[in-house]
């Protein structure tokens, strides 16, 4: 029972009250757990791309699979379903995105992969390993992409 000697003082809690063992002790905040997230946690190691990449390789056919079938199923879509149309569109759209970025990560990491397997070259050699500017690296990754754009044409 709450009691007060003046009506104006704040209310008190009767101490002879036994209190809640579930009780939120912070008032109105909400008393909440900490949340485990393994990609922040250095318990869970250290992030290796390396190793990601393959074990989710697996992802890539599953996205090939389905942009098959949405592109089915927009050669099936009637002309009059222009917003089923424009979303099957923009989904496909997204997925050659994705395709074109990892394509594009995939042509600079093989870049440095080269130089480097160079460099090693040259230093079991005797010789000082040569180390690339931006440009480069740029220039590299520019033939590269010309190259692998070539062999699509033939």
């Amino acid at each position: 029972m709450l009691q007060r000697d003046n009506p104006k003082r704040p209310r008190e809690a009767s101490s002879k009250m036994p209190v809640s063992k579930f009780r939120n002790a912070f008032g109105q905040q909400k008393l909440q757990e900490k949340k485990f997230d393994p990609r922040f946690d250095e318990r869970c190691g250290e992030f290796n791309e390396y190793i990601y990449h393959n074990n989710y390789s697996f992802l890539s056919e599953i996205r090939q699979n389905e942009k098959k079938l949405l592109v089915d199923e927009l050669k099936k879509v009637k002309q009059k379903n222009t917003r089923q149309k424009d979303r099957l569109k923009e989904a496909i759209r997204k997925i050659d995105n994705q395709e074109k970025t990892q394509a594009d990560v995939d042509r600079r990491k093989a870049v440095i992969r080269e130089i480097r397997h160079e460099n090693n070259e040259r230093m079991r050699q005797g010789l000082p390993p040569i180390f690339r500017t931006r440009g480069l690296r740029r220039k590299n990754l520019l033939a590269l992409g010309f190259f692998v754009h070539s062999l699509a044409f033939l």
